[in-house]
């Protein structure tokens, strides 16, 4: 996708007094003519083995990337469901005029002028194959902007036609993959993305930050950063990493902020997302960490890793042409420091991952379980490549910052690194299998498990033995005595104890909605007490949804008790999965297909 222009539409400067009633629900438009062959895209796939040209590349359609009925009603109704998502967790000025929809005629074109009305967001859709080797369900971005307030009018979402799911998707569906994978490409095109940083405003002010108020490079360890400076990426570190400021070998000095990837080996990648190695859990990292519901014609049904945190509402909050529902979002779990000890965690943002990281964050010298998340919420398995074999010299590779910076990426000097350069190497487990709502993994344990915390001192595990008994699993601290038991095949089970306060707090986190404001100066969020508003960022509202709402039955709580029993069969068939999962590494390992969820289209910003 390449040499699409952005466009600036000039709109009446006309506005509301800016208050909490200027900004209401943004309306979104999404336009489905090319998919339902209302409209010619010319790069449909109609038959297996089709050849078309996409971007001058010759891409070769399956049988997978042929549009059914089916498939067109599941992606419109997936799509909607994005559509309520954001129609709750977004809030805009409205749009008060009508304004034209632009053709982008290597992906589309419109026969006639097109005009937009009573909308906010206008989305064009096109379902087209991005390749038999595309790892990416989609990719969007913004292509058109008010020449005002430089709010993205319309965007581009790309689908590809071989990954929409075989079942209906949204926030609360089990599985959610594509679901999420739309989300996270909607959100591009709400203005996530390196390039147009330079276009983030205060909200109110349409003015935009100057450059050296918006981001800030800087290096430390040999390793270059760059970060977001912006208002609200600064709170956000402040309550993360309890610093007003980094400071870089040379002692050059950026404000502390979010830092964006700046790894992968596209323009795609670096600096259009999150950067990986901090923000493991959010959904706007470049890769969607887990499995797809079809992994090669096997179904897998798995709850979602990645959520949308406090980080992504920052971002977004940045552009200044946001206000959001934070009760919508969760708060990033990987390296809080809620979920350790409420105290900030030494030189997290920007230390030696080996050094700072918590040690059940990755595998290494006192971690040596390969299997369960960091925040026990489900299985996987670690990426692993032998230091040896690391390709140095091959400029094509992703090697190359690894070999170049080994006191940053493996200063203990391990035998193994990981896998992907997004996370920058880190030794750390991918998800495989989520365990259902109340259930949890714990290191050794082949299935999830109910628990119970006492406060902060102990934990309680239920563990179903295999005689169909079940025996508890008390720990005090992580170096308590396993449960230990031999399954009806001859295998040796070991539950091994956890920290129970690392525990406690983690999975708290993990599972809860924001409930205050994420942007109070030293908010806690495991603490009841009443911090304030905060800032002005969430327009107050009442929920006039009814009881026969579809979005509200989706969210019913006995959806998850009638798909409980695909979460235990999940674990169950776990050693199905990994070996499943095998061939997904074997892709991981082809270096050039790592960043799969990229879509940040910085080529869509490009001149």
């Amino acid at each position: 996708m390449k040499h699409l222009k952005p466009i600036n539409i000039k709109t009446s400067r006309a506005r509301k007094a800016l208050s909490d009633t200027s900004f209401q629900n943004i309306r979104i438009t999404f336009d489905y003519r090319f998919v339902d062959g209302e409209l010619d895209t010319k790069l449909k796939c109609t038959k297996s083995d089709q050849v078309i040209k996409l971007n001058d590349e010759s891409v070769y359609c399956t049988a997978y990337d042929i549009l059914t009925k089916n498939k067109i009603d599941i992606l419109k109704e997936t799509l909607e469901n994005v559509k309520s998502y954001f129609n709750k967790l977004i809030y805009v000025e409205p749009t008060m005029e009508e304004f034209e929809i632009k053709s982008q005629d290597q992906y589309f074109h419109y026969p006639e002028k097109q005009v937009a009305k009573n909308t906010d967001l206008y989305v064009t859709v096109i379902a087209i194959s991005l390749g038999r080797d595309s790892i990416s369900p989609a990719m969007g971005a913004a292509i058109v902007f008010d020449e005002f307030t430089q709010r993205p009018l319309q965007g581009l979402l790309l689908i590809d036609t071989k990954s929409i799911p075989d079942i209906l998707e949204g926030q609360n569906t089990i599985p959610k993959y594509a679901f999420m994978s739309y989300v996270h490409e909607f959100i591009h095109i709400l203005g996530f993305g390196g390039r147009l940083i330079e276009k983030f405003h205060p909200i109110g002010n349409y003015d935009p930050y100057p450059a050296n108020e918006s981001i800030c490079h800087y290096t430390k360890h040999g390793v270059d950063f760059v970060v977001l400076t912006t208002p609200y990426a600064h709170i956000f570190a402040k309550n993360h990493y309890g610093v007003d400021e980094f400071v870089g070998d040379n002692g050059e000095k950026c404000k502390s902020g979010i830092h964006l990837e700046t790894g992968g080996d596209s323009d795609f990648i670096t600096l259009q997302h999150l950067e990986g190695r901090l923000f493991v859990d959010d959904i706007m990292v470049s890769i969607n960490l887990g499995l797809r519901e079809r992994e090669n014609d096997i179904p897998v049904l798995s709850d979602s890793f990645q959520r949308v945190t406090d980080a992504t509402l920052a971002v977004l909050l940045d552009t200044g042409n946001y206000k959001v529902n934070y009760t919508m979002a969760s708060p990033l779990v990987w390296g809080n420091p809620e979920s350790i000890d409420g105290k900030p965690i030494k030189d997290f943002a920007d230390g030696p991952p080996q050094s700072v990281l918590p040690s059940h964050y990755s595998i290494g010298l006192f971690n040596n379980d390969d299997s369960t998340l960091f925040n026990y919420k489900g299985a996987g398995l670690a990426v692993l490549h032998p230091v040896g074999e690391a390709k140095c010299d091959d400029e094509a590779q992703m090697d190359k910052r690894f070999c170049r910076a080994k006191n940053f990426y493996n200063p203990a000097e391990y035998e193994y690194y990981g896998g992907s350069d997004i996370f920058d190497y880190i030794m750390m487990v991918r998800p495989v299998v989520m365990c259902p709502p109340d259930l949890v993994a714990i290191p050794g344990a082949h299935e999830c498990y109910l628990y119970s915390c006492d406060g902060y001192n102990s934990v309680t595990f239920h563990v179903k033995l295999p005689n169909g008994s079940a025996e508890q699993l008390t720990c005090r601290s992580d170096k308590d005595e396993p449960l230990n038991f031999t399954k009806s095949d001859g295998t040796n089970v070991s539950v091994k104890c956890v920290n129970p306060e690392i525990f406690c707090r983690t999975i708290r986190l993990t599972e809860m909605k924001f409930k205050k404001n994420p942007f109070i100066d030293g908010v806690i969020h495991l603490d009841e007490k009443d911090q304030g508003k905060g800032p002005d960022i969430y327009p107050d509202f009442k929920d006039t949804r009814s009881t026969d709402d579809p979005e509200n039955q989706e969210d019913d709580p006995s959806f998850f008790k009638k798909h409980q029993k695909y979460f235990i069969i999940g674990f169950i068939a776990l050693g199905i999965i990994i070996v499943v999962t095998i061939i997904v590494i074997i892709l991981v390992h082809r270096r050039s297909h790592l960043e799969s969820s990229s879509a940040g289209l910085n080529d869509l910003q490009e001149d």
